[in-house]
């Protein structure tokens, strides 16, 4: 029952934040997926794909927070952070 409210909440949040797939667009990466916008400075000014690696998911909700996953690395938007440095941090 979680898992479902969970995957819910996923479609709900994405939808209304605009992040997801883009009718007509096309994924710039070798995995399928692309940088979210939320997190898409953080990870051109600190290395992108060298340094990171390519995203391997979409948007996901883990613990309430909205989270993306790379190759190197897990990114992690804290909305309580909005407008500071501290917005996305990389969680493991």
């Amino acid at each position: 029952m979680a898992r479902w409210v969970w995957g819910v909440l996923s479609v709900v949040v994405v939808g209304l934040l605009g992040w997801g797939v883009v009718p007509g667009a096309q994924a710039a990466t070798p995995t399928g997926y692309e940088v979210l916008p939320v997190f898409r400075s953080f990870y051109e000014r600190y290395g992108g794909v060298p340094t990171f690696g390519y995203p391997l998911s979409g948007p996901l909700l883990e613990q309430g927070r909205l989270v993306q996953y790379f190759e190197r690395q897990r990114f992690e938007y804290h909305p309580e952070h909005a407008g500071t440095e501290y917005a996305v941090l990389l969680g493991h």
